[in-house]
């Protein structure tokens, strides 16, 4: 009787990266995003993250976490900005994957104010697509207290356009670009 092995390789595949959505933000803002990847060997196999081309000045990328962070100057202002991430498996051979991430850099918002014939006050400001403004007013600098005018708003497109009535005196107005 003879006897033989038989030994069973496993055949690498490469990882798959999770895509991100193109970003649109102001210049001097920070962006920051964790990539993510997985893996469709059993068992998984180890991640390292990196770029295969220059990361624009300031951006880094952690290769063990896949965390890019970039401080978007204000010199791109106006620029549309396109990060290749790679994330390499520990596999044999190694395989990997990559994804572009497009981020726009805009400037940051300034109010517009003009005022109506029947002395009402327009406020406009360029504005991104998806994200919340908080428009405030104060009668009294001195004060420090900045009061809401109406609910935030939403942009839907380049810009957005808000009436405020007419005010007897001085009035300041701010606006706050909230969170998401």
């Amino acid at each position: 009787m003879k006897s033989f092995s038989v030994v069973v390789r496993e055949v690498n595949r490469p990882p798959t990266l999770s895509p991100v959505a193109m970003q649109w933000l102001y210049g001097g803002t920070l962006f920051f995003v964790t990539n993510s990847a997985s893996d469709p060997d059993l068992p998984g196999n180890g991640f390292a993250f990196d770029s295969p081309a220059a990361l624009p000045s300031g951006a880094t990328l952690d290769p063990p976490s896949g965390l890019l962070t970039w401080w978007t100057p204000e010199v791109l202002v106006d620029t549309t900005n396109t990060l290749t991430v790679r994330v390499t498996d520990n596999g044999i051979p190694a395989k990997s994957a990559t994804n572009q991430i497009v981020v726009r850099v805009s400037p940051r918002p300034q109010l517009f104010p003009e005022l109506n014939a029947d002395k009402s006050i327009e406020l406009r400001w360029p504005a991104i697509p998806g994200r919340r403004y908080q428009v405030q007013f104060n009668d009294d600098l001195a004060s420090g207290v900045w009061t809401d005018f109406g609910a935030p708003a939403v942009s839907s497109g380049g810009e957005i356009r808000i009436a405020h009535p007419p005010v007897s005196g001085q009035r300041f107005f701010r606006l706050l670009v909230l969170e998401e």
